[in-house]
């Protein structure tokens, strides 16, 4: 089979698998709720986390890092060239963030994105990781009332920005367009999330608040 086919039938399916979201699936079995209407209204492992539950938190965040992998794996053994695994890893990322099978209201594809970096570039995912992991420290604990973190969507961001700068001191260039790709498409999910909330906000505010903290409180 043509080798451009193969990559196309794989963005597809790819973009399929990440339109699973685990999150709300799990909510809507547990609490019969929607976790896109509760909390902090993100359809990811830290919300379920803060809103359902530890363990299901953890089952969402494990599923939703896997679930871009296996066809990035299953294109490896196909040979085909290694510019497709860019696109369809971010097929996956484009799934998660607007699901097909959800109104194309997702999460943020964090988890997504730390699956395909490691098995696309372990080498270069470790700092980055690290990063990613401090970002979390913040759900797992919630129940410190008075504990201030760093924000966790600009640790994001800073890890996203590192995992940019390993790249390009490489000469895989398929997966430097990868890296730039996955930080436009986060910012973009951030931005586009509850258009509506743009009616009631000073524009220019709510739109950084949206960039660097990825909440609606206006600065």
């Amino acid at each position: 089979m043509n080798s451009t086919l193969i990559g196309i039938c794989l963005l597809v399916a790819n973009y399929l698998i990440g339109s699973i979201s685990s999150a709300v699936i799990i909510t809507r079995l547990v609490k019969k709720q929607d976790i896109r209407e509760i909390g902090d209204r993100k359809a990811g492992g830290s919300n379920v986390i803060k809103n359902v539950g530890l363990i299901w938190g953890l089952l969402v965040g494990a599923f939703d890092i896997i679930k871009g992998v296996p066809l990035l794996i299953l294109a490896r053994n196909l040979d085909i060239d290694e510019s497709w695994l860019s696109f369809i890893a971010i097929a996956a990322v484009i799934g998660h963030n607007w699901p097909l099978y959800f109104n194309f209201a997702g999460g943020r594809g964090i988890a997504t994105i730390i699956g395909t970096i490691l098995y696309l570039t372990p080498s270069g995912a470790l700092i980055p990781l690290i990063i990613f992991a401090f970002s979390i420290i913040p759900a797992l604990i919630k129940q410190l009332k008075n504990f201030k973190p760093v924000s966790s969507p600009i640790l994001t961001l800073i890890a996203l920005a590192v995992y940019i700068f390993m790249t390009f001191q490489t000469d895989e260039k398929a997966f430097q367009l990868y890296s730039v790709l996955i930080l436009v498409l986060v910012l973009f999910r951030r931005i586009t999330a509850r258009i509506k909330e743009y009616r009631n906000n000073s524009l220019h505010k709510l739109l950084l608040s949206r960039l660097l903290f990825d909440n609606d409180y206006s600065l």
